[in-house]
C-alpha cells in the first residue's frame, strides 16, 4: 500500500513514497526538499502522530533545513466545541512563516511542510488577515510597551485574560508583570515592564515557575484563526 504523498515544488508534482521505515521516508523527504530549494515540499502524512514523526526525523537528518508542522484543529467538524488556542496558534504561526518565506522570495532556505489531509483540507483565514499589522504584537527589552494597547490585542487575537496562565492562549496581567502564554508556543513568558519599557522577557517553565531562558525579544501572534478589530472584541465582551 502506497504511503503518505508529498506535493513537490510550485509545479505540484505528485510522487508517492514506498511504505517503509520511517527513517527511510524522511530521509527521502530531506532529499527531495532540499531539491525543492525555496520553492518548499508539502508532505501529507497519514497521521497526525506520524506527521509529528516524521518532521522529528527530518530535522534530525538535515539541521539546516526548515521544517514546520501544520496541524489540523483538534475537533470534530460540527462539533460544537472550538479548537484548542494551542492548536489554532501553532496553525497561524505555519502560516505567518509562510508568508513571510514569499516575501523572502527565493532567498529563504530549503524547507518542508508537514501535515496531514484535515489540516491541508481545513478552510484558512484570508491572507489578509496574516498580513495585518494588528494579527501580531512585537515587544522587545528596552522597547516602549503600552499595557492598554496590548491588552487590548490580547483580546482582539483571542487570548483569555486570567489570574493566572495554565495553558497556551492565556495571560495575566498583575501591575509591572505580565504572564503569557503565546499560543502554539512550547513555555509562556513572564514579561517584567517599568515605567512604559519591557525591563525583561523570560520563557519559564510552568510547573515550577523557574526561569528557563531570557529572551530579547517576543513577537505575540493570535490565539484563534478569526482575530477581531478593538471595536468588535468589545462588542463581544457586552
Amino acid at each position: 500500500m502506497p504511503d503518505d504523498p508529498p506535493v513537490r515544488g510550485s509545479a505540484a508534482r505528485r510522487e508517492t513514497v514506498a511504505n517503509g521505515p520511517e527513517g527511510v521516508v524522511a530521509l527521502r523527504l530531506a532529499e527531495w526538499a532540499r531539491e525543492a530549494g525555496a520553492a518548499g515540499l508539502i508532505h501529507v502524512a497519514r497521521s497526525e502522530t506520524r506527521a509529528d514523526r516524521l518532521a522529528r526525523a527530518v530535522r534530525g537528518l538535515m539541521p539546516d533545513l526548515e521544517v514546520l508542522v501544520f496541524p489540523p484543529w483538534d475537533c470534530l467538524p460540527y462539533d460544537r466545541a472550538s479548537p484548542s488556542r494551542e492548536v489554532m496558534g501553532r496553525r497561524l504561526a505555519v502560516l505567518r512563516r509562510l508568508a513571510d518565506r514569499a516575501d523572502e522570495g527565493g532567498t529563504s532556505r530549503p524547507c518542508l511542510v508537514v501535515t496531514t489531509i484535515e489540516g491541508l483540507t481545513q478552510r484558512l483565514p484570508p491572507r489578509t488577515v496574516l498580513r495585518d499589522r494588528g494579527a501580531s504584537f512585537a515587544l522587545a527589552v528596552g522597547g516602549e510597551l503600552r499595557r492598554d494597547a496590548f491588552e487590548d490585542f490580547l483580546r482582539c487575537a483571542g487570548y483569555v485574560i486570567d489570574d493566572r496562565v495554565d495553558e497556551p492562549g492565556e495571560a495575566a496581567i498583575r501591575g509591572e508583570v505580565i504572564d503569557l502564554y503565546p499560543a502554539g508556543d512550547a513555555l509562556p513568558c513572564r514579561i517584567d515592564h517599568d515605567d512604559g519599557r519591557v525591563a525583561g522577557i523570560r520563557r519559564y517553565d510552568p510547573a515550577t515557575q523557574r526561569t528557563v531562558a531570557e529572551i530579547d525579544r517576543l513577537v505575540v501572534g493570535p490565539a484563534s484563526e478569526v482575530v477581531l478589530r478593538s471595536a468588535e472584541a468589545g462588542d463581544l465582551a457586552r
